[in-house]
């Protein structure tokens, strides 16, 4: 059964070894879109907790939100010893942020994206994977979005989204105002 609570950098430093669900070639969102949206809020210490864990519990894995640029963030941790980040920018919407994660590999070559939902009350950061059944059909059965279905074994039903920003911005973006396209929501509480 896969895990209820997944931190920020569990599913987007992950993109290369096909553990999340649904990912695109493109960005949502970049540094310079006129919309993209800076939250000072997001910068420092966030720890990830378990729905039983106790406030003051520091079991959960730790990561470091920095500036990445004018609009952007680095999320970094160590994990056995092995320093991983990404790179992430975020758009402001109605009722949440919706934000577009990116390994930070430095090789464009390889880019791979990966959005969650991610709402901020005061000291806890709370992210919801976009990565649903229903989205996945929502996305097959738009003609206007360009996506392939990997079939490979170890990937098989993971969804490639290749359609350029302008096309996710149009066909895309407007399924994250529905609910059901998030699931799997973590929470991080900001490490004082």
């Amino acid at each position: 059964m896969r895990k209820a609570s997944i931190g920020l950098l569990t599913v987007a430093l992950e993109l290369l070894t096909g553990c999340a669900g649904m990912v695109s070639l493109h960005p949502l969102v970049t540094d310079s879109d006129k919309d993209v949206f800076f939250d000072p809020a997001l910068v420092g210490s966030w720890r990830e907790v378990s729905p039983d864990d106790k406030p003051e519990s520091a079991a959960g894995q730790l990561y470091a939100v920095t500036r990445d640029g004018q609009n952007g963030y680095k999320a970094s941790t160590t994990d056995e010893g092995v320093e991983k980040s990404v790179i992430f920018h975020i758009l402001k919407l109605k009722d949440r942020y919706l934000l577009d994660a990116r390994d930070d590999l430095g090789d464009p070559a390889l880019p791979a994206h990966v959005y969650f939902g991610l709402t901020l009350q005061k000291d806890v950061l709370k992210l919801s994977e976009m990565d649903t059944p229903w989205l996945k059909e929502q996305v097959a059965g738009r003609k206007e979005l360009r996506s392939e279905e990997l079939t490979e074994a170890d990937v098989k039903g993971k969804i490639v989204i290749t359609s350029p920003q302008a096309d996710l911005r149009k066909y895309f973006l407007p399924l994250a105002a529905d609910g059901r396209s998030f699931a799997n929501e973590s929470e991080l509480r900001r490490v004082k």
